[in-house]
């Protein structure tokens, strides 16, 4: 990681770090998986309710990182989980793992057949 005075820095600055650095300032540590999402998964956030994000998801995940304690954890009584995510647009965004939906493999290959008149 670079070396960056979050402390000094204006908002703006701190929201132009990647999202990695951002949640490990914020005391996030990097996790392997979340109910069968890893890294270079493809998903969508459960906000995005049009029929290309079901079937071909938006993003990619580029990490998945968990602060615990928090109080998130503590409120909800749930882990405090989230993920880094490249979407199709070119941003890098942030979403917590209860609002991202997986995308499977074999999701994106049934519309991929449908669309060429196979299935």
């Amino acid at each position: 990681m670079s070396e960056f005075d979050y402390a000094t820095a204006s908002l703006l600055e701190r929201l132009a770090r990647p999202v990695a650095e951002q949640l490990e300032h914020a005391g996030y540590k990097p996790i392997d998986e979340i109910k069968g999402i890893t890294v270079g998964a493809r998903v969508h956030n459960d906000g995005e309710q049009f029929s290309r994000a079901f079937q071909e998801g938006t993003g990619t995940v580029t990490g998945i990182f968990e602060k615990n304690p928090s109080s998130w954890s503590q409120s909800y009584g749930s882990r405090d989980i989230e993920l880094a995510v490249k979407h199709d647009d070119g941003r890098e965004r942030q979403w917590a793992s209860y609002r991202t939906r997986l995308v499977t493999q074999e999701t994106i290959d049934l519309y991929t057949r449908i669309r060429n008149g196979e299935h």
